[in-house]
């Protein structure tokens, strides 16, 4: 066997062998892969003034995670869009949960602490609200999450 069939056969093989290699490895009807559920984005959507805690307004600020919000003036019945409190929107790993507080602004006294509830990260996008009650009042926390 001279060089040039040598050469030439050991070529062939090697293209053979990346030919075989890359079908094998990723047939042309594989279906894309998705991607892992990393965690998911929660968010306030809505706070609704059922029950106010000092008639004839309250002052309500919230904690998201571990950031305050703005504080906005409540009557009772009054709803105010989640946004209105500034960044609501918070990152949330995939089995944690986000801390949501409420709280009724009291200057120059102690702010009271109304409650807290948390959001799960389960996997499962979805919204739901949660009333938060405390020193008589009654407001409802909406929110929305969607999975990344």
């Amino acid at each position: 066997m001279n060089l040039k069939r040598l050469t030439r056969a050991v070529f062939t093989t090697a293209l053979a062998a990346a030919a075989f290699a890359g079908a094998v490895a990723a047939p042309a009807s594989a279906a894309p892969v998705k991607a892992a559920t990393t965690g998911c984005i929660a968010e306030i959507t809505l706070v609704k003034a059922w029950n106010l805690q000092e008639p004839p307004k309250d002052e309500i600020y919230l904690r998201v995670g571990s950031s305050y919000t703005s504080t906005e003036t409540f009557v009772e019945f009054q709803q105010r869009l989640g946004s209105e409190f500034g960044d609501v929107t918070e990152f949330v790993a995939l089995g944690g949960s986000l801390r949501i507080s409420v709280f009724e602004a009291d200057w120059p006294s102690s702010d009271e602490h109304l409650g807290t509830f948390y959001i799960p990260c389960t996997g499962v996008a979805g919204s739901d609200s949660e009333h938060v009650t405390g020193f008589s009042s009654d407001y409802e926390v909406s929110y929305r999450v969607s999975v990344v």
